[in-house]
C-alpha cells in the first residue's frame, strides 16, 4: 500500500498483509516470535543505540494485557535486569530509542506511546519528524484532545483516535494521509503489527524474518544481532500490516528515495542499500557531484558509535577510519 503526502489525495488503496506462521516485528523495533520476546526486542534497541542515547523503552503484549517498561538512559541499563525482562510478558514486543527532536527530556516523551482505543489497546515507536504538527496539535486541542506529552508523535495517536474509520489500520492511514514529514513508524495492537515509511522514504525500515516471525527494524543491524534474516526494505510509502489475516502482494509507488539518512545517520559498517556498505556509499557519493556543484571545505568521515569503540580500536593498533576533504 502507498501513502502519498497530504498534499495529494489518491484513491484509497489497500494495506500489505503479511502472514507468516508465526507472527513478528523488531520498532524502531517490533517483534513476534516463540523465543523471549522482550529479550530480542531489548537487544535489537542495544543494535540500534547509536540512533538515540536519552532513553528506551518497550511494550508488550500478552494475549490479554499489554505492558510496558520505560526510562532513561541506555538500552544495558535499563533493560540489562532479568526481573525487567521477565515482566514483559507476551509474544509480541515493539521498543524505540529516543533521540529528542521534539518535546522536552522527560519520562512521558519517552516511546512506545500507548493509547486504549475502542478497538483495544495500541502501541506507538516513532523515529522523525512531523513538519506540520504544530498546526495538527493546535487543531486537536481545539476539538477537546488531551495532550499527555510534548512529543510530535502523540499528535498521530490523536488521529488515530479522532479518525472517522472503521478499523486501527484504517484509522491510521487516514491519519498518515494528513501529517507531512520525514518518519519511519511501528504499531503494536491487540492482534498485530504495523509497519509504515514516509512516501519519500526518507527514514529507513527494514523487513526481516526469524524462525518464521516477520521482523521490523529501522537498520539490519537490529536483525544481524538476533540471528534473523533480512528480506528487503519497507518501500516508500508502505504499510505493513503482520497479522494472521491473508497474504497478498502489492507494490508500493516510490514517489522519491533520499540519501540524507544513509549517509548521515547509518552505522559506518552497515549493509543498508543495495548490498552496499554504508561507508562505501559515502565515499562513492563524491564521485557522482560535478566539480563546479561540489562544496568546498566538508569533511566526510565516519564517526564510530561510542567514543570507547574508537578507543579500543586505537589500543589495537588498528585504523580508526579514513575521511575524505571535498
Amino acid at each position: 500500500m502507498t501513502i502519498t503526502p497530504a498534499h495529494a489525495r489518491p484513491s484509497r488503496p489497500s494495506p500489505v498483509h503479511l502472514r507468516p506462521e508465526d507472527l513478528g516485528a523488531l520498532a524502531s523495533v517490533g517483534l513476534r516470535t516463540r523465543k523471549l520476546r522482550a529479550a530480542l526486542t531489548a537487544l535489537g534497541l542495544h543494535a540500534l543505540q547509536h540512533r538515540g542515547q536519552e532513553a528506551a523503552g518497550i511494550v508488550t503484549f500478552d494475549g490479554v494485557h499489554f505492558h510496558s517498561h520505560r526510562a532513561p538512559g541506555h538500552v544495558g541499563d535499563i533493560f540489562g535486569s532479568e526481573s525487567v525482562i521477565q515482566r514483559l510478558r507476551g509474544p509480541m514486543a515493539v521498543g524505540h530509542n529516543r533521540y529528542s527532536t521534539t518535546g522536552e527530556t522527560a519520562q512521558r516523551n519517552i516511546q512506545p506511546l500507548f493509547a486504549d482505543f475502542e478497538s483495544g489497546g495500541f502501541a506507538i515507536a516513532h523515529n522523525g519528524n512531523l513538519t506540520n504538527a504544530g498546526d495538527l496539535r493546535r487543531r486537536l486541542v481545539r476539538r477537546g484532545c488531551l495532550f499527555q506529552s510534548t512529543t510530535d508523535t502523540e499528535v498521530i495517536v490523536h488521529l488515530i483516535a479522532t479518525s472517522g474509520q472503521a478499523t486501527v489500520v484504517d484509522r491510521l492511514i487516514d491519519a498518515l494521509r494528513q501529517i507531512v514529514g520525514a518518519y519511519s513508524l511501528v504499531a503494536l495492537t491487540n492482534d498485530s503489527m504495523i509497519g509504515v515509511r514516509d512516501p519519500l522514504g526518507v527514514r529507513p525500515l527494514v523487513l526481516g524474518l526469524l524462525d518464521g516471525a516477520y521482523i521490523l527494524a529501522s537498520e539490519t543491524c537490529a536483525l544481524d544481532i538476533i540471528g534473523a534474516e533480512f528480506v528487503r526494505d519497507i518501500a516508500p510509502g508502505e504499510v505493513v500490516v503482520i497479522d494472521n489475516c491473508s497474504r497478498d502482494s502489492a507494490v508500493a509507488e516510490v514517489v522519491a528515495r533520499s540519501g540524507f539518512r544513509y549517509v548521515r545517520e547509518s552505522r559506518p559498517g552497515l549493509d543498508w542499500a543495495r548490498n552496499r556498505g554504508v561507508a562505501e556509499a559515502r565515499h562513492d557519493l563524491i564521485a557522482y557531484i560535478d566539480d563546479d556543484r561540489r562544496p568546498r571545505g566538508y569533511l566526510l568521515w565516519n564517526v564510530w558509535d561510542t567514543v570507547e569503540a574508537a578507543r579500543e580500536r586505537i589500543r589495537a593498533a588498528e585504523p580508526v577510519g579514513e575521511g575524505v576533504l571535498v
